[in-house]
């Protein structure tokens, strides 16, 4: 709770009782009343208000500058650009830029490549470089039809990049999402992505043998939009990967047994329930996690043997029956919570 400093607000009649300033804090002015002490007299003034380090980081996380994409598997590689570079963003990241957000040439602008680089610049609305004089009187329609169209947009590199070593350990998460209609798939893949699911695999059973395309361009198109989307809201320098679909024995076979320490868990009805497990045999060192939820009908008996048979642990959620998208978000944020305690 933010206290109130009464440094330098005393009234022309006296004295103001307060509470110091907290250590580390920083001050803020705000107006407040208060009673004077000696004229009992209530009185409007100016003084600073002591703000928390953990609200200084939110008010510094909320200046972050606006967050684009530049795809990790482009000719032009981010990794390896210097300062002064140009970096041009692709029709839609452009757009974003100068219709939606209206940003103007020269605001600061971050490039991630949702593999662990972070880069810093500018906004660069005339097709990168520095214009002179004459060619910026020159090409000033050009730019505004480019703005308007939201094309021609690039960012100018003012900072060397940096590498974000990815969060361990790293979940993945395996979903028999088959029959998930309406939204309600990509509405899963929203949700595990801010979570922070390293990986996302569609699991093919004997219930879900197939992943419906869902409409025009298919949904691995849209998922990986989505997860971008999320990366950039986020603020987090890896997207999660989409993983090409499998079926339950190419699943343990690629994902637990020639994984260095993996540990698995996968949803089961009237199973041991996942708190108790957590507290009690969790092993405290492991490489990467792995949470998998069945399809509507569950798994069947042959594919919970082949997960069991494999050192996958049997998990349940509570009483209650949830829908495949609702265990997958709930096991994967009780995971992501448990870990950091």
């Amino acid at each position: 709770m933010a206290l109130t400093s009464r440094v330098n607000t005393k009234p022309s009649c006296g004295r103001v009782t307060g509470l110091p300033c907290t250590p580390n804090s920083v001050l803020h002015h705000s107006i407040q009343r208060y009673r004077c002490v000696e004229s009992g007299l209530r009185q409007w003034r100016c003084h600073p208000v002591c703000l928390s380090s953990a609200s200084k980081a939110y008010t510094d996380r909320q200046k972050r500058p606006p967050v684009f994409h530049h795809r990790h598997d482009s000719a032009v590689k981010l990794g390896q650009c210097n300062i002064g570079d140009y970096i041009a963003l692709n029709e839609d990241e452009s757009k974003h830029a100068c219709v939606v957000l209206r940003l103007k040439d020269g605001d600061v602008v971050e490039l991630y490549d949702g593999y662990g680089t972070v880069v810093s610049g500018r906004l660069a609305l005339s097709g990168g470089g520095q214009d002179n004089e004459e060619s910026s009187k020159k090409n000033k329609s050009t730019r505004l039809r480019r703005k308007r169209k939201g094309g021609g947009a690039g960012v100018l590199l003012e900072t060397e990049p940096k590498h974000y070593e990815q969060p361990h350990p790293q979940w993945l998460v395996a979903v028999a999402c088959g029959s998930l209609k309406g939204g309600r798939g990509d509405w899963m893949i929203e949700k595990l992505a801010e979570i922070g699911a390293a990986g996302f695999i569609p699991l093919l059973t004997e219930r879900s043998p197939k992943i419906d395309t869902g409409g025009t361009g298919g949904r691995e198109e849209r998922w990986e939009r989505l997860s971008i989307s999320v990366m950039k809201q986020s603020l987090q320098p890896y997207k999660m990967t989409l993983y090409d679909p499998c079926s339950v024995q190419e699943l343990v076979s690629e994902y637990i047994i020639n994984q260095d320490k993996a540990v698995a868990f996968v949803g089961v009805e009237d199973a041991q329930p996942l708190h108790p497990f957590w507290v009690s045999s969790m092993p405290r060192e492991f490489g990467t996690g792995l949470i998998i939820i069945g399809p509507e009908g569950d798994f069947t008996e042959e594919e919970i043997q082949i997960l069991e048979d494999h050192g996958t642990y049997p998990v349940g959620l509570g009483n209650k029956r949830l829908r495949t998208e609702t265990a997958a978000i709930t096991m994967l944020a009780y995971m992501t919570v448990a870990q950091s305690l």
